[in-house]
């Protein structure tokens, strides 16, 4: 074996996770993470392995397993044409305009890390008209250089990182800011842009209607 092994063979797939996690984070660690597939037998065997050889009552803190990525219902695959890269979703391609990260973002977290997420068309369309109302929300808002979290989107995250819960709480912020409340208007601003949506980037409506024509040709 090319890695010293005297008799033959190589490592199995299980051990090896096993022996680069403790050489580079160590014994324990804080976040493990994976899809749902790996829970069994990869991480059970991992997290068997590592506790006998360290004499550890824990492998890692936190283990994290995320739901499979679908297309439109399907199953993301190369074999089926619908294989596509965050990357490429960010470039001009096919003549298109590119698609805008924010929106990418809010599409993706809008489906709890556990559950399949389920990549449409008519979900990236409604982050997109959902990051430019909140967007037109700013002007209300006074928002200092380090926005923090208020409690009512903590709660969520503290939930096993619940993001479905958080931004239904900026849908309310949102509904609530609109009708009057500047207050609202700054927890939303601040919130969002803690999360990672870029509400401080106005999106015109003309934008929501390019991106609309773009997603919906064949």
């Amino acid at each position: 074996s090319p890695c010293g092994i005297a008799v033959e063979g190589r490592p199995g797939w299980h051990i090896e996770c096993s022996a680069m996690s403790g050489a580079l984070l160590g014994n324990i660690f804080d976040i493990h993470g994976g899809g749902i597939d790996l829970t069994f037998p990869h991480h059970e065997n991992e997290i068997a392995q590592s506790r006998c050889a360290h004499g550890t009552d824990v492998m890692a803190n936190v283990w994290m397993h995320n739901g499979f990525l679908q297309v439109e219902g399907e199953k993301m695959s190369k074999s089926l044409g619908n294989f596509v890269t965050i990357n490429e979703l960010l470039s001009e391609r096919s003549g298109h305009t590119e698609w805008w990260g924010g929106v990418l973002r809010l599409a993706m977290l809008s489906t709890h890390y556990r559950q399949p997420i389920n990549w449409t068309k008519a979900g990236i369309i409604e982050a997109e008209k959902n990051l430019t109302r909140w967007s037109k929300l700013k002007e209300f808002a006074e928002v200092g250089s380090f926005p923090e979290l208020t409690p009512r989107i903590e709660q969520h995250l503290a939930n096993d990182l619940n993001m479905p819960g958080a931004i239904s709480e900026l849908h309310t912020m949102a509904k609530n800011a609109e009708e009057g409340s500047k207050s609202e208007a700054q927890e939303l601003i601040a919130n969002a842009l803690f999360l990672g949506f870029p509400v401080d980037e106005y999106v015109s409506d003309k934008a929501v209607d390019q991106m609309t024509k773009i997603l919906v040709e064949p």
